[in-house]
């Protein structure tokens, strides 16, 4: 079962791991969301994928994901939406 995620929230705690270059206690997810993305796509686990998906939205998230440049993701061949 997925749980729902309530807007206004602050990061998972396990979102340090794929955030390490950045002030963790000042990234909001409703407006670096695009940053957050890239690297949990990048680096993250199937946990944080999902909590992507469910906190943005599937079809909110496929679309902010076209409009950031594939060259950002490590495997943008895999990502083809």
């Amino acid at each position: 079962m997925v749980k729902t995620v309530t807007k206004k929230q602050k990061l998972p705690e396990d979102f340090k791991s794929v955030l390490w270059g950045y002030n963790f206690k000042k990234i909001n997810p409703d407006e670096n969301y695009e940053r957050i993305i890239v690297n949990t796509l990048n680096y993250g686990s199937w946990k944080q994928w999902c909590w992507l998906a469910n906190y943005y939205g599937i079809k909110k998230l496929k679309n902010i994901i076209q409009e950031i440049p594939e060259s950002e993701f490590r495997n943008y061949r895999a990502l083809r939406l």
